[in-house]
């Protein structure tokens, strides 16, 4: 797993505890050190896009990508089909992380029962920040909408 940061100098940082820990470790050498070290897949997240629906960072994951010879999963920022559709083919990801398409509706519509007091998300997702850029997808539409822009994956 790669969390990467982006500084203000441009470059992106890998990081670890969620984005909470600086390495002062480039996350690209990271990523190269990694597949050298025999990583399987890597999962790259722009801790900078994560939880916003904002999109994918597309350069970091295209950058990983196109760098390692081992599949890499995108991770952070997804928000609406497009954003899946686009870290694919702009990205160059072999596999998307959507957990928030397919969770932030559940969590939205039952946190008032108290079952996700202790979710640290629900707080700055009832702000609105994080819920108003999210676009509610069940899996199933997630997969017919990349089966039907041609990109190959298990479906139903």
């Amino acid at each position: 797993s790669i969390e990467a940061i982006r500084g203000q100098d441009g470059t992106d940082e890998a990081y670890t505890d969620y984005g909470r820990q600086s390495t002062g470790v480039d996350a690209f050498e990271w990523a190269l050190r990694a597949a050298d070290l025999g990583a399987g897949e890597l999962i790259v997240t722009s801790i900078n896009n994560e939880g916003t629906g904002s999109g994918f960072d597309l350069d970091l994951t295209r950058r990983i990508s196109e760098s390692v010879s081992i599949p890499v999963i995108a991770s952070g920022g997804a928000g609406t089909l497009e954003h899946v559709r686009d870290v694919i083919l702009n990205g160059k990801a072999d596999a998307v992380s959507v957990a928030s398409m397919l969770h932030y509706n559940y969590v939205r519509t039952n946190h008032d029962n108290g079952a996700y007091d202790e979710e640290g998300n629900v707080e700055f997702l009832m702000r609105g920040s994080g819920f108003s850029m999210i676009q509610d997808a069940p899996l199933p539409e997630v997969k017919s909408y990349l089966v039907q822009n041609g990109i190959d994956c298990r479906y139903p």
